[in-house]
């Protein structure tokens, strides 16, 4: 999960969730705005120009963990 507005809210009702989350991310943070632009930059530049059709996920080396609370608490926020 990507640090936000949105995010910290909902850590903010739930603090376990964001316990729970946290000792899924091997990195052992959320990720933030910056990490999301830095990765922007990277493949806005040079660096990346033998780099096609990829998908970089942007999560801490996390595996893919999304709980049915966090679904509901999100959905909530959002609609």
């Amino acid at each position: 999960m990507i640090e936000t507005q949105l995010t910290a809210e909902l850590y903010e009702k739930r603090p376990e969730l964001k316990i729970q989350r946290l000792k899924n991310i091997p990195l052992g943070r959320l990720g933030t705005p910056e990490d999301v632009a830095n990765v922007a930059l990277f493949l806005a530049s040079d660096a990346s120009s033998y780099i096609s059709a990829e998908t970089i996920p942007i999560k801490g080396a996390m595996a893919t963990f999304v709980t049915p609370e966090l679904i509901e608490e999100l959905s909530k926020k959002i609609f």
